[in-house]
């Protein structure tokens, strides 16, 4: 019976961990498919946008829950976050640039623990490419994030080109982020001075990371199909 018992806890915790990168990849979709939900809200308060992209802070946590220190470090981070988001949610502005620092560091270590068993991994797998799919979207996030934080030390960094006195709105960072990585370039919003810096910088992980994971999972398949 204890022996059953045992069996079955690992095969549900197998079972838990072969769908975690299909969880944070679901959660992100879910914050690309609030985005014309999010209205005209101009500055840096996110509103709605922002508690769902909370929800993709919770999916990143889930996701880099296994090591102990990287837990700990996650969850004091996400607390700080989150705490943040629904202050400024209620009005304490002041706090948008500590909450900011906050989350681009969450993210980028999220992004990068994902990044790392992805590439760790001994063979390819359906949820393998999820995490790769996921990793991709959250350099997008964590870009958009930078972006925001930008524009709010440095005001007037992002214009839009149609109107050149309106303010970015919050979630149109992400959407210029994504626009950017994914090297499509709409021209609807323009970069200004200092942050073109990073932005090209996206452009360019853009354009390799999809043929250095191509290439990646590629060299790993070939060696699972010769064991």
């Amino acid at each position: 019976m204890a022996i059953y018992t045992v069996s079955r806890i690992q095969e549900l915790r197998q079972k838990r961990n072969s769908h975690r990168f299909a969880f944070v990849l679901l959660s992100q979709f879910a914050l690309i498919a609030a985005y014309p939900l999010a209205g005209e809200v101009e500055g840096p308060r996110p509103g709605f946008f922002g508690i769902i992209a909370m929800a993709v802070f919770l999916a990143g946590l889930y996701q880099v829950a296994e090591e102990r220190r990287i837990r700990v470090l996650a969850v004091a981070l996400c607390t700080l976050v989150t705490t943040g988001n629904l202050l400024l949610i209620s009005g304490h502005y002041r706090l948008a640039i500590p909450t900011g620092v906050c989350a681009i560091t969450y993210m980028g270590l999220v992004t990068a623990v994902i990044l790392w068993k992805v590439l760790s991994s001994s063979k390819v797998t359906v949820e393998t490419l999820y995490g790769a799919a996921s990793a991709y979207l959250f350099i997008g996030i964590v870009w958009g994030m930078a972006y925001s934080l930008i524009d709010q030390i440095w005001p007037g960094s992002f214009r839009y080109t149609y109107d050149a006195g309106k303010r970015m709105a919050w979630p149109d960072y992400s959407f210029f982020s994504v626009i950017t990585l994914t090297t499509i370039g709409y021209g609807d919003v323009v970069p200004l001075g200092r942050v073109k810096a990073l932005v090209m910088m996206e452009g360019i992980i853009g354009a390799l990371y999809p043929a250095i994971l191509i290439g990646r999972l590629l060299t790993l398949h070939a060696r699972s199909d010769a064991s």
